[in-house]
């Protein structure tokens, strides 16, 4: 298996006033993570607000240099190439597709502007391209000279799938790509996506904290929790035996369609751990409802499990099933 993108115990921290005549104090906003995705895939990261995903998805499209560690990109050291050729390869494609376009430009020219920046072709040649950028994602073409206020949310999500993918990358970062549009859009920008995929040969790295989202796209599954990858699966084997207490909680709060399944309930409590003064041993433990004495000394370490990792001192014990 081709490996696209790779990251080897990244890290990423940033300097916080401590207040008035207060020293200034270090938050790692992402602990050492590494993860890798294959030519082909589509990783879904998913975790709580503040636990790091941003961070690191700035970093892996190189927006965003890691205090420590190694990101690779095919085989290479992704700060060795420049930003053009970083921005031919890897594209984002951003939560609010209001705010990511220029209210002030027209359709075809937020489309078409990758190709400008990269001297791609004459007038002719980029104006026939973001036509054809156009029926590919399923934009009429009557569309062309409007602006952003007049198109629905799909339609301006479309817009700025068809402008990530003008150039042809081999790695598009998708973060929370249908959060800002209505419920019944939803479903036909996910479905675009998993088409453009197989036509174009995508890989993606798709960060959202809706579950079901990440079930119906994703092959691959990262658990995030504090800055750190907590567990790490294949979609179908975490979806039915999560093993990390962190992922259960995640996946027991989803609403699932059974009528008689109630509302779900989440045992994680109210209050997110303070990154600037995490917990000693296991990040979790003050959360966790499983945690046993050694969680509070002792830092996991990556536990083999069907199909990926887990970072949990009680993974050895028995699965229980999460789905049925």
């Amino acid at each position: 298996m081709t490996m696209l993108l790779e990251a080897r115990d990244v890290y990423r921290s940033f300097q916080v006033s401590g207040g008035l005549l207060r020293p200034r104090r270090t938050l790692f906003a992402v602990n050492g993570v590494s993860l890798s995705v294959a030519k082909g895939e589509v990783l879904g990261l998913v975790g709580e607000s503040g636990c790091g995903k941003s961070t690191l998805a700035r970093m892996l499209l190189g927006a965003l240099e890691p205090s420590r560690g190694d990101i690779r990109f095919a085989g290479r050291p992704l700060a060795a190439a420049d930003r053009l050729e970083r921005a031919r390869r890897i594209q984002p494609i951003f939560q609010d597709p209001y705010s990511s376009l220029n209210p002030r430009k027209t359709i075809a020219a937020i489309i078409g502007l990758p190709l400008l920046v990269h001297g791609v072709g004459d007038a002719a040649e980029r104006r026939r391209r973001v036509t054809e950028q156009m029926d590919l994602v399923g934009l009429p073409r009557r569309h062309a000279d409007s602006y952003p206020s007049q198109l629905s949310g799909g339609q301006r999500q479309r817009v700025a799938i068809a402008r990530a993918l003008i150039l042809r990358p081999e790695l598009v970062i998708a973060d929370e790509p249908t959060s800002a549009l209505d419920v019944s859009v939803q479903s036909q920008i996910l479905n675009l996506l998993l088409d453009l995929r197989d036509e174009l040969g995508l890989t993606y790295i798709l960060i959202s904290h809706n579950l079901a989202v990440v079930e119906h796209l994703a092959t691959r599954v990262a658990v995030m929790y504090l800055g750190r990858i907590v567990e790490e699966r294949d979609t179908d084997n975490l979806f039915a035996q999560a093993r990390h207490p962190y992922s259960r909680a995640l996946l027991s709060s989803v609403l699932t369609p059974d009528p008689f399944a109630g509302m779900p309930e989440a045992p994680l409590g109210l209050a997110f751990p303070n990154p600037l003064d995490p917990p000693s041993g296991c990040a979790f433990h003050p959360r966790c409802p499983a945690a046993v004495a050694d969680c509070s000394r002792t830092r996991p370490t990556p536990v083999a499990v069907d199909g990926g990792f887990a970072e949990c001192l009680r993974c050895a014990e028995p699965a229980a099933a999460t789905r049925h």
